[in-house]
């Protein structure tokens, strides 16, 4: 009599490795394993087990693993136990693993997958291949300078210089550094370093470098430069962002902000009596201040009456002055003054003081010039207003410039008539008042 054996066979036994990133096998792409095994027998086959060890540096995403598995993450791996595989039958499964940052460039690994039945392997699948590491360009960065030098304003030249840094596991190989001009900027030619591979992108409106090959820890530096658009000169912002784009890599270059100041306009009145109405040295302080801060445009005016007293200038001011709306006044009285009483004088220029603060203007004081007492004899003791009035500055928190000392040295070349100033005397009181007045404007001439 002949007997048939009956027994399971499990020789049908596959594996399929994919690399859902597709390509290179590259650093922190995820493969896909898939396994599927198959009772080819005429029998039904149990408690078959089929055990992954996975490669070295590897990550299981375990949540992958489909029905229920086993992962032992000290000998690193993943086993799956099939109670029960009937005649005809197969049975899939399959993991995500992603690629670990340890593997060096062109690292090779190996993973294994067993198929165990009864205490005996049945067959064993290998899955393997090399890992392709990548350029990585994160570490680069740029500057922005403004070649002018100081404040930036509209019309100054931007310089930006970016340097490109391979930090990666391998060269970096045919890509590029897009720098798109930044909106309110016009991008001058002649500007850029190196040439060699440079376009300038008129669609993308960017300037652009191909890049055939960069090393591993090899740096390049890229350099070019903007003009700031005139239209700015009422203040903004030029801002910039930079990309490096190919060979497996997309990296922003974070943001940059270069504010640009708004040209500076400034108001100034010069209040007094006629030593302003028939004097030009408001208009001598204007040029002088312009000459300085070629970015500022100042407005300076002379409001000044003939024998005007600080008391009337009291009463005057919110006709005469504060309509302009000044962000500094200078404050010239006494020589009308001289002659009342020094309490008069000083509750006057008090209340000038506080008018001027009150709309919130920067208040100099300048003092009573050198009087030849000859001739104006009721006003021989005008230096005691003048001392009065500094003490009254000094009070009040507001400077004092004295015109007295330097214009005493030598009355004759300053003063026309003994009280009144010559065109050399003009220039002395808008040197003067200028140099004080600098003490409260920034380098560019703003007020502080």
């Amino acid at each position: 009599e002949n007997t048939v054996a009956s027994s399971p066979v499990l020789d049908d036994f596959s594996l399929l490795m994919t690399d859902l990133n597709k390509g290179d096998l590259n650093i922190e792409d995820v493969i896909r394993v898939d396994l599927s095994v198959k009772n080819t027998g005429n029998m039904h086959a149990k408690d078959i087990e089929v055990i992954t060890v996975l490669p070295k540096k590897f990550e299981l995403l375990e949540s992958s693993s489909g029905f229920p598995a086993v992962f032992d993450s000290k000998k690193n791996t993943i086993t799956w136990n099939i109670k029960e595989l009937l005649v005809g039958s197969s049975k899939s499964m399959s993991f995500r693993a992603k690629i670990g940052q340890q593997f060096e460039h062109l690292e090779a690994f190996e993973g294994k997958s067993t198929l165990v039945y009864d205490g005996a392997t049945i067959k064993e699948n290998v899955f393997e291949g090399q890992v392709v590491g990548y350029p990585n360009f994160s570490e680069s960065s740029y500057t922005v300078a403004d070649i002018n030098g100081g404040s930036t304003w509209a019309g100054d030249v931007l310089r930006y210089s970016i340097t490109l840094r391979n930090t990666g596991l391998r060269p970096g190989k045919d890509f590029k550094l897009i720098c798109p001009i930044p909106a309110n900027t016009a991008f001058l030619p002649d500007s850029v370093k190196p040439g060699n591979g440079f376009i300038y992108d008129s669609g993308q409106k960017a300037a652009v470098w191909t890049i055939d090959n960069l090393e591993t820890g090899q740096e390049k530096t890229f350099e070019f430069s903007v003009a700031i658009s005139e239209a700015l000169t009422g203040g903004g912002a030029i801002k910039s962002q930079f990309n490096i784009e190919g060979d497996e890599q997309y990296v922003e270059l974070g943001e940059k902000t270069v504010g640009v100041r708004r040209f500076i306009n400034h108001t100034i009145v010069c209040m007094g009596d006629s030593l302003i109405a028939y004097s030009n040295w408001p208009a001598i302080l204007d040029n002088m201040l312009e000459s300085t801060y070629p970015r500022a445009e100042y407005n300076t005016a002379g409001v000044g009456v003939p024998a005007m007293m600080s008391h009337q200038g009291y009463h005057k001011f919110d006709a005469t002055v504060a309509p302009y709306g000044p962000q500094i006044i200078v404050f010239g009285f006494g020589s009308n003054d001289v002659g009342t009483s020094v309490s008069s004088f000083i509750n006057g220029m008090t209340g000038l003081i506080n008018k001027g603060k009150g709309i919130g203007a920067t208040v100099i004081v300048h003092s009573i010039g050198y009087i030849n007492t000859d001739i104006w004899v009721a006003k021989r003791d005008y230096r005691e207003y003048n001392e009065a009035l500094r003490a009254l500055c000094a009070q009040q928190g507001v400077p004092y410039v004295d015109v007295y000392t330097p214009m005493a040295a030598d009355p004759g070349r300053y003063l026309s008539d003994g009280l009144h100033f010559t065109s050399e005397g003009a220039n002395l009181v808008a040197g003067l008042v200028f140099n004080t007045m600098r003490n409260y404007l920034d380098a560019d001439g703003e007020r502080r």
